[in-house]
């Protein structure tokens, strides 16, 4: 609380206030300052013996193992408590989607014969926010994914619903990343495919007659070229493996639960 400049220095202690001297009981090599963390060391008496400079790293590295070991505890707790209601394979195969939307190649787009570009399932979402312009791909690392986001990790925790809600429908929600994938697939293709149209449009209105035609199949040669340019990865493949696990258990259950009603 106080220094030595000014006499005594004061230190705050379990709600009380101590006196301490440089010569006598400062140990440490730099002098103390106002507001710095020690460590004390007390007679058997209590009488103080002893102060010394707790280095801020330290106490820094203290507090993150504290988390640490909090967060731990925490999961160990609730995590076997959500595996016996949800089921290990239901969250592993959840697991699994997650690496391979965040994580891995989901397509590859050759741009030249030395230069290719790769982007996750996420990326795609944020070109698709992005509103499908190629020309976002080389920065899409760096964009939003928005409400897509949004529906992709509401896709992701869909098959969770039915094992914390009696509605039967509820399991339908394991179709939900499948359903999803779908969905993202057409409509950056159709997407793609409309920029490509209306280009030819624009040439037509330009040109009009024979040029407009010549013009309409360079563009749809354009658009051949560069869908051949399109690669899938490992990540669509393992994710749509995952998902089409996910969705047939979402169809047994319905059914099952169809049956018994």
């Amino acid at each position: 609380m106080r220094d030595t400049n000014a006499g005594p220095g004061i230190v705050f202690v379990n709600g009380e206030q101590k006196e301490f001297l440089l010569e006598q009981h400062w140990k440490s090599g730099v002098p103390p300052k106002v507001g710095a963390t020690v460590e004390i060391q007390f007679t058997p008496q209590g009488e103080l013996l002893s102060l010394s400079l707790v280095d801020e790293a330290e106490i820094a590295r203290e507090q993150a193992q504290k988390a640490a070991a909090a967060a731990t505890s925490f999961a160990q707790k609730h995590g076997r408590s959500l595996v016996a209601r949800v089921g290990a394979p239901t969250l592993g195969a959840m697991g699994l989607l997650a690496i391979a939307w965040l994580y891995l190649a989901t397509v590859h787009v050759r741009i030249s014969a030395d230069f290719g570009q790769s982007a996750t399932f996420y990326e795609i979402l944020k070109l698709a926010n992005a509103g499908g312009d190629l020309e976002a791909l080389a920065s899409v690392k760096h964009g939003s994914a928005g409400i897509y986001g949004l529906f992709m990790w509401a896709a992701l925790l869909a098959p969770l619903a039915t094992h914390f809600h009696t509605n039967k429908h509820l399991a339908w929600g394991y179709c939900a990343p499948l359903v999803f994938m779908v969905s993202v697939g057409l409509s950056v293709y159709f997407e793609v495919k409309q920029q490509f149209s209306a280009s030819q449009n624009a040439m037509g209105a330009l040109f009009g007659g024979k040029p407009s035609r010549m013009m309409a199949d360079m563009a749809n040669e354009m658009l051949t070229i560069a869908l051949k340019a399109i690669s899938l990865g490992m990540g669509f493949y393992l994710a749509l493996l995952v998902a089409v696990v996910l969705a047939a258990i979402g169809v047994k259950k319905v059914l099952v639960s169809s049956y018994n009603v």
